[in-house]
């Protein structure tokens, strides 16, 4: 095999684990797929999922350029970015909560506004816990083959492909266990956690800059 294609499955099935428990624990993108699917059906969650797709593949592309020596990021300017992705976080967990139930005769219009590519993109890209994991973590697992190209590539490939799955099959168990009644309500759960791990989130971001 040449050189630069061996590949340590011990690495890659570090990497795995890690991205999974990071996926499928209830965080801000979770919830907005969940939620998304449970007010506009399995369509409008794959098009949220390909939104955080797309925002992880961005956040990917920062984190190969600041490998690469090719960007560089002050320490300070990540955790006012961090600081900015939680009050969007924030915020679309206030809207969650206050959001009212759905009339009989507005639900197409109440489906049009949950989720979608956009909002998954922006969720994705705001989102302090993969902010974090491509900044500081992710670099970490480039030893998975001996060639950095080639590991960009699989990481990346690894990350999109569990990403997508994981989100639709928690999206799918959720809708599964759960009674359409109850969805309105659990959005409104959704939302009040969504905002919780905002404020968490920005406090410690407000600490590390102050200190």
């Amino acid at each position: 095999m040449n050189r630069s294609m061996q590949l340590s499955y011990s690495i890659l099935g570090l990497y795995i684990a890690t991205i999974l428990v990071i996926i499928a624990v209830p965080g801000p993108v979770v919830l907005q797929v969940t939620g998304a699917g449970l007010s506009g059906g399995p369509y409008r969650a794959v098009r949220t999922v390909f939104g955080t797709n797309a925002g992880s593949l961005l956040l990917i592309l920062m984190s190969a350029l600041v490998i690469k020596g090719l960007m560089s990021i002050d320490a300070s300017v990540l955790v006012a970015v961090r600081l900015l992705g939680c009050l969007y976080i924030g915020y679309v967990g206030f809207r969650l909560v206050r959001q009212p139930a759905p009339q009989r005769a507005i639900t197409g219009a109440q489906k049009s506004r949950s989720g979608g590519f956009s909002k998954g993109f922006l969720t994705s890209i705001s989102n302090p816990q993969d902010i974090a994991f491509f900044a500081s973590v992710f670099p970490q697992f480039l030893r998975v083959t001996t060639s950095p190209d080639h590991s960009l590539f699989l990481l990346t490939l690894v990350w999109i492909v569990l990403e997508f799955l994981t989100l639709m099959l928690v999206y799918f168990f959720i809708r599964r266990v759960t009674q359409p009644g109850m969805h309105h309500g659990l959005m409104k759960i959704a939302g009040a956690v969504q905002l919780g791990l905002a404020v968490m989130g920005g406090v410690a971001s407000i600490v590390e800059l102050a200190d």
